[in-house]
């Protein structure tokens, strides 16, 4: 293992992770605001997969249409700063966004953290596949959760626009399942209510632990091909093990850590 570390490219492999991981410390040391978002979607009527006969319409509040579908999506800032709706570009608006061609049928606010965010989906005039989004402020982790019911062939939609400071608006952060599912009830209150940075931070350091883990399994299972004189086959069996145990425990930290919705803008199922 020793004649493999030794080798002048593992130095410079080592410098230029160090200098990532110093990057990566300044951008997520910063108290910034970050929008995001989660959706989570269920398909209640769909002509073609329920087999409907020609004879048999499907309307909505009396608009025909060939499928409807539930979706649910939570918006919240994840980050350490206040966000302001009035730091919302003008000539790029945010909007949920489904294909043309598409309905938005109805919408409702299901959640919300506090009223004085002011936080509402409003329909964009002659475009019926758009809504547009307008809050006044959003404390860190506040936010709302909205119903909306449309016949799109998309289960999610897109949400476009840009803020001041954060080009890409409201980012998606995954697929709404739940704030705290029972797996996290395992990690200590500290871990999860520690600021985005601290999570940003242990993420970084259990994806490292994650590839120190692939490496050595790796190196384990390729030591002839990389000519280490020892043959010991124990350093074999040690280095997978190792390497196994490393990952294994990092893929859980990693899924028990995931960016998740604040706990009091869970609609539940």
């Amino acid at each position: 293992m020793w004649d493999v570390l030794n080798q002048n490219w593992v130095g410079a492999l080592i410098g230029l992770i160090g200098l990532g991981v110093a990057i990566y410390f300044y951008r997520t040391s910063k108290s910034v605001p970050k929008p995001a978002y989660q959706s989570q979607a269920f398909r209640i009527l769909r002509r073609d997969e329920d087999n409907l006969p020609e004879d048999v319409s499907i309307r909505f509040k009396r608009t025909a249409v060939d499928r409807l579908t539930r979706t649910t999506i939570i918006f919240w800032n994840d980050g350490d700063k206040v966000l302001n709706g009035s730091d919302i570009v003008k000539d790029d608006p945010l909007l949920v966004s489904y294909p043309e061609g598409s309905k938005i049928l109805s919408f409702a606010l299901r959640k919300q953290t506090k009223d004085v965010h002011k936080f509402r989906l409003t329909r964009v005039p002659n475009e019926s596949n758009k809504l547009s989004i307008n809050f006044d402020y959003l404390d860190p982790k506040g936010g709302s959760a909205y119903e909306i019911i449309h016949d799109s062939e998309n289960l999610h939609p897109e949400i476009l626009g840009s803020i001041k400071g954060i080009p890409s608006g409201f980012k998606a952060v995954g697929t709404a399942r739940g704030s705290y599912p029972p797996s996290s009830l395992l990690l200590p209150s500290f871990l999860r209510r520690r600021p985005a940075s601290f999570r940003a931070t242990l993420t970084l350091f259990l994806w490292m632990a994650f590839t120190v883990g692939i490496l050595m399994v790796g190196f384990g299972m390729s030591m002839e091909l990389l000519d280490v004189r020892s043959s010991d086959a124990e350093l074999k069996i040690i280095a997978i093990i190792v390497g196994i145990t490393y990952t294994s425990m990092a893929a859980s930290l990693l899924w028990l850590t995931r960016r998740r919705y604040p706990k009091h803008l869970d609609i539940g199922d």
